[in-house]
């Protein structure tokens, strides 16, 4: 059976039979004119039981949604349900569901990206149908900073819900509703998609499955919100990070710190090509702080050898940081036998506090084996994120306007370092979370 009608029009509730039928019909006709074979899809699609519907298709009233996503993106366009276009421009209700297929996460956890929510259940089959558009939406784009979470109907078709994922092959999480998401969300039709930008706010409610996409391109677009860009905690979604939403305080008080000025003296002691300040300037900076005894170091570096040559063009910079303490000469030794091309840095001396390095000391660092994200203009903005995370992060932190300065990190290219007020001790306790 074709499902295309289905797609577009999602399933519906509380409306009489004939209205159904005749917004359906003349949404057929519109789009596939009166000799299209599929007016007879209709009428089978309709099923109705003592004068109600049981499961229809459409839904009507209210005026334009949001500016910025035109009418005819959603199911019955301007006249799309009042509920539904009343929860754009406010912030995202909270999900409340059980069962889990999948990771499981929720809408507050993920600001700073773009979220689609799928209400779904088994036993619909426009949803059902509508998978496959899912499944590749999630393949393209969540690297590029979307979150796609299908909450399934809480009172049935759940216990087929593993099966169709597995069946399928759903790349998302699935969660069953307990039954108040449909309620916060105003639902009014199955599948109903709601698309949620980086700042946690509703931009489209009720989309036609075919324009998700659409809608998901362009609030990737979107630069974050201010207060992300500028928050001290970064505003990231904890999954970025090595220990999460866990992760040590110390750890996260790195991020809005400027990074230390790069000594590149002809002096200074650094493996590979050293960098220019020219070719810094105004590009987003990679910076991992190793030690060559450290598997675990090792191991991350190794993969951003790997992101390097696919972001470097597109004005990402990596740079490594060596534990002062490490044997240089075997550093550089373990460099060139793993084919590294990525420059790296032997620091300076730390303090008693942070024998690291002077850089880790300035930063605070107080283990190896961190890797940052620093902006363009020289400020941490992203500290401890794990490697596996970090193209998703780099893409969105890519998609940020240049700044109207093209200051970046400092390269004093004859500078003596300075040392600086040790920072204060931190409880060992305090880096249990960063076991990776």
């Amino acid at each position: 059976m074709d499902m295309s009608i289905a797609h577009s029009a999602g399933l519906r509730f509380g409306v009489t039979p004939a209205r159904q039928f005749a917004s359906l019909l003349a949404w057929r006709l519109a789009r596939f004119g009166r000799s299209h074979a599929h007016l007879a899809f209709l009428t089978g699609f309709l099923l109705v039981a003592n004068g109600q519907p049981l499961v229809t298709c459409a839904q009507g009233a209210t005026p334009a949604a949001v500016a910025d996503v035109p009418d005819d993106w959603f199911f019955d366009g301007a006249n799309r349900p009042k509920p539904l276009k009343e929860l754009e421009g406010k912030p995202a209700p909270d999900l409340d569901v059980g069962d889990w297929i999948g990771d499981a996460t929720s809408i507050k956890d993920n600001r700073g990206k773009v979220i689609v929510v799928d209400f779904w259940a088994t036993w619909c089959g426009p949803c059902m149908a509508s998978i496959p558009k899912n499944i590749e939406l999630v393949k393209g784009s969540k690297e590029k900073g979307l979150v796609f979470i299908g909450v399934h109907d809480s009172k049935s078709g759940w216990d087929k819900a593993s099966g169709v994922v597995s069946d399928k092959g759903i790349n998302y999480p699935v969660a069953k509703d307990s039954g108040e998401s449909v309620k916060r969300f105003s639902l009014q039709f199955w599948p109903t998609y709601v698309v949620i930008d980086r700042a946690g706010t509703v931009r489209a409610a009720g989309l036609l499955p075919d324009k998700v996409h659409d809608v998901v391109d362009m609030l990737l677009a979107e630069p974050p919100p201010a207060d992300l860009a500028g928050a001290s905690d970064g505003g990231n979604p904890p999954a970025w990070y090595f220990g999460g939403a866990k992760r040590p305080g110390w750890l996260k008080a790195v991020e809005g710190k400027k990074l230390p000025s790069l000594d590149v003296a002809k002096d200074a002691t650094w493996f590979g090509e050293i960098p220019k300040a020219d070719e810094l300037k105004g590009r987003i900076l990679i910076v991992h702080f190793l030690s060559p005894t450290s598997e675990s170091a090792m191991k991350q570096f190794a993969e951003l050898e790997k992101l390097a040559p696919e972001f470097a063009p597109q004005g990402v910079s990596f740079i490594g940081i060596c534990d002062h303490r490490a044997n240089w000469t075997a550093a550089t030794a373990a460099l060139k036998e793993r084919g590294g091309k990525i420059p790296v840095l032997h620091d300076a001396a730390g303090t008693p506090e942070i024998p690291l390095g002077a850089k880790a000391a300035e930063l605070g660092l107080r283990i190896g084996a961190t890797t940052l994200i620093v902006d363009r203009t020289g400020t941490v903005r992203a500290a401890g994120v794990r490697a596996d995370r970090l193209k998703e992060a780099l893409t969105t932190f890519l998609a940020e306007p240049l700044p109207s300065s093209e200051a970046n990190v400092t390269v004093d290219p004859g500078a003596t370092l300075v040392s600086r007020p040790p920072t204060p001790s931190i409880p060992a306790s305090d880096t249990s979370a960063l076991v990776h």
